[in-house]
């Protein structure tokens, strides 16, 4: 085998392999090994690596992984919970994260899609207004009560999705 053969062969398997690493999928339950209800300590252990928690104001109480709130994932807390989890554009990086639901929807996707995917299991939820915009919100909620998905949009596209528990689910925005 020549060279270039071998070079291309190892680059499509490391990339690939990144890729399949670096897939998530967002649920009503959680995001990968990190479900709603564990504690920090909890997701800690399930992650393998140190969540830094960050109290932004009065009753806004996330954790970041890494203290890198610039990967775009944020695990909302009550008390020692995690009751919901936000994704949101990266910042300070030119990497999104590479989450998606079930049905293929992340962030970027348009709102055809998220109907396309949901279809009438979906519904509409009041918009709510996140860092001085209005945000228009379409709802899936779990297979059990108490859980959901919300998708986040900006015209015709994603711009963030939360999962978890509700009430929190609900009222994530209260916190921008």
């Amino acid at each position: 085998m020549n060279f270039t053969v071998r070079v291309a062969i190892y680059a499509v398997c490391f990339c690939t392999a990144g890729a399949a690493q670096d897939q998530r999928i967002l649920t009503p339950h959680g995001l990968g090994p990190v479900s709603t209800g564990m504690t920090l300590a909890e997701a800690q252990t399930a992650l393998g690596t140190k969540l830094e928690h960050l109290n932004l104001m009065e009753g806004c109480n996330y954790a970041v992984q890494n203290g890198d709130p610039g990967v775009g994932i944020f695990y909302d807390i009550e008390g020692d919970r995690i009751v919901a989890i936000e994704i949101e554009p990266a910042r300070n990086t030119s990497r999104e994260p590479s989450i998606s639901t079930a049905a293929g929807i992340r962030l970027g996707s348009p709102v055809a899609d998220v109907r396309k995917g949901y279809g009438a299991l979906l519904r509409t939820q009041k918009p709510s207004i996140r860092r001085s915009w209005i945000v228009n919100e379409l709802v899936v909620d779990g297979p059990e009560p108490g859980r959901g998905i919300v998708f986040e949009m900006d015209g015709e596209k994603v711009v963030g999705m939360r999962a978890g528990l509700y009430p929190k689910l609900r009222s994530a925005s209260d916190c921008d």
